[in-house]
């Protein structure tokens, strides 16, 4: 199973102000897969479709960040909450990023659909 995999570049100036920031490409798993027909939207989805990662908030999940196949304009899943935070901490309210379907995962003998995923980079509108 693929965890959250993911690094802080850290960095300390010469007047030893701090910084950090989130190194990419970073690799995770796609969450919430089951819900909203987003299962049907995986059958639908290929390994290096492009992906958006969008920050979409909602009152009960703050930092609730969506993934979008581009090709088929479809909610796939969600980041996972500790992620979705750190991105959020680091880029801001309603961030965009761009990224690519690593693996599709699972379907065999009754098994749910799964996503592997990258987060390659932010999106500039």
């Amino acid at each position: 199973e693929l965890a959250n995999s993911f690094n802080f570049n850290v960095s300390i100036s010469s007047s030893g102000a701090y910084s950090r920031s989130l190194e990419f490409p970073i690799y995770t798993k796609a969450r919430g897969v089951t819900f909203e027909g987003r299962q049907e939207f995986l059958e639908e989805s290929s390994v290096a479709d492009d992906l958006i990662i969008h920050h979409r908030p909602t009152k009960k999940y703050p930092e609730r960040m969506v993934i979008i196949n581009e090709s088929i304009d479809e909610v796939i899943g969600n980041v996972s909450a500790e992620l979705a935070k750190a991105l959020v901490q680091e880029y801001g309210e309603g961030c965009k990023f761009y990224g690519m379907i690593e693996d599709i995962t699972g379907g065999q003998d009754g098994r749910y659909l799964g996503c592997n995923f990258s987060i390659d980079g932010i999106e500039y509108d």
